[in-house]
């Protein structure tokens, strides 16, 4: 399995009132399930549930469509990269690994 899940600091988004958090949620939905072809699983979780390239369709979300979405990335306060070719258990904090790596927002 591979997937990703995030939470968005919703407090932030409603008090700033620079996004509409619906709105938010449903390109979130769109880019995950239309652009990526993942499943969502619940309202912050989306996985991979076909059988070959699982990794790709999730870099897709995470690479080509979030990580230079400023309103998603100057908004999320977790956001995990989930599963592994070697360990399907792993979990990976994709916040973290971004502002090592200078990508994204955090660059």
């Amino acid at each position: 399995m591979f997937g990703t899940r995030f939470e968005l600091d919703e407090e932030k988004i409603l008090r700033e009132d620079k996004y509409d958090l619906n709105k938010m949620y449903e390109i979130i939905e769109e880019m995950a399930t239309k652009r990526a072809g993942l499943t969502k699983v619940s309202k912050n979780h989306y996985e991979f549930r076909g059988e070959k390239n699982a990794q790709a369709h999730l870099g897709i979300l995470v690479f080509n469509c979030l990580l230079d979405s400023e309103w998603f990335t100057k908004n999320v306060k977790t956001w995990e990269w989930l599963g592994d070719s070697n360990d399907e258990n792993y979990v990976g904090d994709l916040i973290n690994s971004f502002k090592k790596k200078n990508m994204g927002v955090w660059a």
